[in-house]
């Protein structure tokens, strides 16, 4: 995706998450920017990105609604871009 821009901010002693991300996309109509995702690593795993998602209780049960509805091919493309970022920012 052209014009894309990551910002990841790192997190310390945070637990498996290690920090937030945003993706912004810059076109002719004007900009745009989703934020909240999120990359986790516990340990033996690696990193994986965590979607912006509501997280709320009912009837005593927690429940979980993805803001995003992406194309498979969309999510590996940002899952790919975020990561990178992460490792990037390691250095």
């Amino acid at each position: 995706m052209k014009n894309k821009t990551i910002s990841l901010k790192r997190l310390e002693n945070s637990g498996a998450l290690k920090a937030f991300a945003s993706v912004s996309w810059i076109t002719e109509q004007g900009e745009i920017s989703i934020k909240s995702f999120r990359v986790i690593e516990g340990e033996g795993s690696g990193p994986w990105v965590g979607f912006p998602q509501i997280v709320y209780r009912k009837n005593g049960q927690t429940k979980y609604f993805d803001l995003l509805e992406l194309s498979k091919g969309l999510k590996a493309e940002l899952t790919k871009d975020i990561l990178e970022e992460y490792e990037n920012s390691k250095n």
